[in-house]
């Protein structure tokens, strides 16, 4: 499911509700319209290659971050930086590919809209357990 992360966490699954509810009752936003304009091309280890496309509204996302981090008794990270992930892939000539894509490319937007999940090793997103409800901004359902 594409997403934009906000913090990647365990939990037992008794306590995931209770997360949620602190989620939803501690952030005034749980949607944003966001924009998808700008790539951002890159390798922490020069061996998985990713690309993404980089939102507008990063500093709100940023603000998001630090107070679901402090929910899930997860740290806040310095480094977060919020992105929607296109691909990985261990090709070093991935540049190359995404450049025909970019060149193409006509910016998007959506609704981001505050939701839990599971997801694999790699970080995507496999299962929705909550989603906000935009339509009503506080309640939450499963």
């Amino acid at each position: 499911m594409p997403h934009v992360t906000l913090c990647q966490f365990q939990a037992e699954e008794s306590t995931i509700r209770e997360l949620w509810d602190k989620a939803c009752n501690a952030l005034t936003e749980h949607t944003i319209s966001l924009e998808l304009k700008d790539f951002s091309c890159i390798s922490f280890d020069n061996e998985i290659f990713w690309v993404s496309l980089m939102p507008d509204h990063r500093t709100l996302l940023n603000d998001m971050h630090n107070v679901v981090s402090k929910i899930v008794n997860s740290p806040a990270k310095k480094s977060y930086d919020p992105h929607l992930t296109l691909i990985n892939t261990k090709d070093s000539e991935y540049e190359k590919m995404a450049d025909k894509l970019i060149k193409t490319y006509s910016p998007i937007s959506d609704e981001f809209v505050l939701s839990i999940g599971e997801c694999d090793e790699i970080g995507q997103f496999t299962k929705l357990l909550y989603q906000g409800d935009f339509k009503k901004s506080i309640e939450c359902k499963r």
